[in-house]
């Protein structure tokens, strides 16, 4: 069950630093095995790179159930921070997504549905907080209204098979007047998380419960059931947990390496 963390460091901006950022990877690994449907045989090979970011300092991809790729600006450099949990909540997002894909055969790159996006990305976030990380900034982007508006534009797409740019659902189409539609920044994110927060509470369960089950099934009471299927945790959760807010994930960071004010 071999998790290689790898550096990219011929660019010469990580050399100094990969020490520090595989010994966090590791200790967030030690966290993750703590819920025993991550126990599971998974060899995954971390790659960890410097790259030019413009709005995240800390960014992850997962191109399929083996392979993660950690991507950290070097000049915002918060993984020197013990206080800053960007990088292990990065992780532990990509690496929901690596064991999702594992047993589900979820396809990951372009070519999903909609409906497979919004689970995976909602799950992940749920997992993070389970895991004990804050509750991402893209996870509550949305007020009730804007989520009920996206919730009805959403069911629209998946039920008539519609064509859809997964990128103007996740990051918004700001500053983009060809857009065909208009979408708020992480729209995708905060619509994941409440679909995949609502199926959980029906059932008592967190993120690692679910990280075997197909999205279809996850999908099923929303879409049946439509915006009402939200309503709780429009009118309960989603008022307690905006407030809290601490992480910056997301948010533009300045170079001094200080979080902005929460």
């Amino acid at each position: 069950m071999a998790k290689n963390y790898i550096p990219l460091l011929a660019s010469g901006l990580l050399r100094e630093d990969f020490d520090l950022i595989e010994a966090e990877l590791r200790r967030s690994e030690e966290v993750i095995q703590g819920f025993p449907q991550f126990q599971t045989p998974h060899d995954i090979d971390v790659l960890v790179q410097a790259a030019m970011l413009t709005r995240e300092p800390i960014i992850g991809r997962t191109p399929d159930a083996h392979e993660i790729r950690i991507m950290v600006a070097p000049d915002r450099p918060y993984y020197r921070d013990s206080e800053n949990k960007l990088l292990s909540a990065t992780y532990t997002h990509e690496r929901y997504h690596a064991r999702h894909m594992l047993v589900t055969g979820m396809i990951p790159r372009p070519g999903r549905s909609l409906g497979q996006i919004l689970v995976m990305e909602g799950l992940a976030q749920v997992f993070e907080m389970d895991a004990g990380h804050d509750v991402p900034v893209q996870a509550v982007n949305l007020n009730g209204e804007e989520l009920l508006d996206v919730s009805r534009r959403a069911r629209d797409v998946i039920v008539k098979n519609k064509e859809y740019n997964q990128w103007d659902w996740l990051f918004g189409t700001e500053g983009e007047a060809d857009a065909q539609e208009q979408f708020k920044l992480w729209s995708g994110y905060s619509l994941g998380l409440a679909i995949a927060k609502s199926w959980l509470f029906e059932r008592g369960e967190g993120a690692a419960s679910a990280v075997d089950t197909n999205a279809e099934t996850i999908l099923k009471p929303w879409l049946e059931q439509g915006e009402s299927y939200l309503t709780r945790w429009i009118e309960n959760e989603l008022p307690l947990l905006a407030p809290s807010l601490t992480s910056f994930a997301g948010k533009t960071v300045p170079a001094s390496g200080k979080p902005p004010a929460p």
